[in-house]
Order: structure tokens, then C-alpha cells, then sequence
């Protein structure tokens, strides 16, 4: 419980008191890989190396239930509606397969001056619990309560600042600082990828030259929407 002044008060009076209240909260994350893999010698000059990766990564929870705020729906940010207390932020999804590959290509292979070609590919999935998270920084329920009070006699009673009670959720409209996840989110991934050709200058000296890329897909976007 948080309680502080305003405004400068007047001689037996406090102008303006706001008082905030707020539960501890217990965030809980699952996360749950599995990956497998192979190495494949093709001949003396190449190598596969091939692999796949299940990600399982359901919402975060919250120990006693007290979960963020879950909505119905983003697309329409004026004609929200609030899923039931203690609902998911999104679904869980059980089809994120992140395959890996791998090679290793002797080119050529003379005594000094060898040529040898590398490459790979790989999927790599965000689990999107910071984004889930920033649900707890919601500035109403079911983590936080305030209140306004004018003109509050000084001293102040405890009666006065009593704690304000915590509401399981809001009934209705006007939202006002909170953070929703989109119900249809797909947790983003990155496509990364190399090549590279090691040229062999003498026994002890070697010339590498890579390339290295990324690609992200289904990045996460933050939107601002403000009611008044």
C-alpha cells in the first residue's frame, strides 16, 4: 500500500490524498524443449549434420490465479470486451518445429591449399514472456486499486486511507491502463543462416569468408490507444 499528497494542504487540511493498493503476484513460466539430431558422412568430403527442435511454451500463469487482463480480441481497440477473470492471454500453440541443418564440404583438398565450404541453417522461436509479463504493470485490476481523496483532515485517520479493495476484474469501460496481449498471438521466430569458405594459404594459415544473415517473422508491435 502506497500512500501519498498531492497538493500542498491547507491549514488542517490535505488537498488532495491518492492512495494505492496492490496483492504480490507469483509469475510462473513453462518452457519445455526437445531436440534431436544426426550426423550424416555422405563421403570423405562431405558432412551433414541435420536436427529439429519442439518448442512448447503455453502462457505464463500466476500462482493464485491472478493473471493478467485477457481480451476477446485487438483488432478493434474501441469495441474490446474482457475475457473471465483468471482467462489465458493466448492460446497455446503446440506446432512451433524448429528444424537446424548443417554442412561441411572439402572442396578441394590439396596438401597446402585446401578449399573447404560451411554452411547453416537453423529456426529459433521468441517465447514472448517479457510481453506477457508487461501485463503485471497494468495500472487497474486485478494487481493494482487506487483512490483519489480532496480535502482529507489532518492528521489523517486509518479509516481515512483505508486500502481500496481489489476487483477481480473491471466490469466495463472506461479501461485504463492496461496491458493486453493479442488472444490469436503466435510467438515470433528468426530464420538464421550462414555460409562459409575457409581457403588454405599454407599449414598453419587459413583465409575464412562468411556471410551471416537473420530474418524475423511474426515480430511482436506495441500499440498505444487512448480513450478519452
Amino acid at each position: 500500500v502506497s500512500l501519498q499528497s498531492l497538493s500542498q494542504p491547507q491549514e488542517g487540511l490535505a488537498g488532495s490524498v491518492y492512495i494505492q493498493t496492490g496483492p504480490p503476484v507469483y509469475p510462473r513460466i513453462t518452457n519445455l524443449s526437445v531436440y534431436g539430431q544426426d550426423h550424416w558422412r555422405l563421403n570423405s568430403r562431405l558432412t551433414f549434420d541435420y536436427g529439429l527442435r519442439w518448442e512448447f511454451n503455453p502462457p505464463p500463469s500466476e500462482a493464485n490465479g491472478i493473471n493478467p487482463v485477457a481480451v476477446t480480441q485487438v483488432s478493434n481497440l474501441s469495441d474490446v470486451q474482457l475475457e473471465p477473470p483468471g482467462a489465458q492471454a493466448y492460446r497455446t500453440r503446440y506446432v512451433n518445429f524448429a528444424p537446424r541443418i548443417g554442412f561441411a564440404w572439402n572442396a578441394l583438398r590439396p596438401r597446402n591449399h585446401a578449399v573447404v565450404i560451411r554452411g547453416g541453417f537453423g529456426v529459433y522461436y521468441d517465447t514472448g514472456q517479457s510481453q506477457w509479463a508487461s501485463g503485471f504493470l497494468g495500472g487497474g485490476p486485478p494487481f493494482v486499486a487506487f483512490e483519489n481523496l480532496s480535502n482529507v483532515p489532518v492528521p489523517i485517520s486509518p479509516a481515512a486511507v483505508a486500502p481500496p479493495v481489489i476487483s477481480a476484474a473491471p466490469v466495463g469501460p472506461p479501461f485504463v491502463g492496461y496491458n493486453v496481449l493479442d488472444p490469436q498471438l503466435k510467438l515470433p521466430y528468426t530464420e538464421q543462416y550462414n555460409l562459409t569458405a575457409d581457403f588454405g594459404l599454407a599449414a598453419r594459415n587459413t583465409l575464412s569468408v562468411s556471410y551471416v544473415g537473420n530474418q524475423g517473422h511474426r515480430l511482436l508491435e506495441s500499440q498505444l490507444y487512448q480513450s478519452f
